[in-house]
């Protein structure tokens, strides 16, 4: 991803009014964008195939393969990047989604460590969308 793909869905521009003292004045400020990250994976033989929801945390968009992979490696459910097979996000019915949900596929002959994922890994966040199972 370019630095200036980057920027576009990290940050947006938005009208503001401005008010100091008993003035007000309309303006554009640059704000973050702060949006939910679902990370799912899948391992297993190919016919077999197993899915598993892992975690929805809130992240600025645009490094999520970096973010999901780190998360897997830092809760101990993976134990290098060869672990990896491919990382993507995932298509959904719903195009404002599109880019919120990542998907980990993980080498064939790999068993991710998912002890500790048995918890929900939904991080907090002031908006109120994480920390709920759905």
């Amino acid at each position: 991803m370019e630095m200036n793909d980057l920027e576009l869905v990290s940050i947006k521009e938005v009208c503001i009014t401005k008010v100091n003292g008993f003035e007000s004045s309309s303006l554009l400020d640059i704000l973050s964008v702060e949006e939910p990250l679902e990370i799912r994976i899948s391992y297993g033989p190919e016919a077999e195939k197993i899915h598993k929801n892992i975690s929805v945390t809130m992240r600025t968009p645009g490094n999520d393969f970096d973010l999901a992979i780190g998360f897997l490696f830092t809760e101990g459910i993976i134990t290098s990047y060869q672990d990896v097979k491919k990382v993507y996000h995932t298509n959904t019915d719903c195009s404002f989604q599109k880019k919120n949900i990542v998907q980990v596929d993980l080498v064939e002959d790999f068993i991710p460590h998912l002890m500790s994922s048995d918890r929900n890994f939904y991080t907090t966040s002031s908006c109120g969308v994480c920390g709920k199972s759905s």
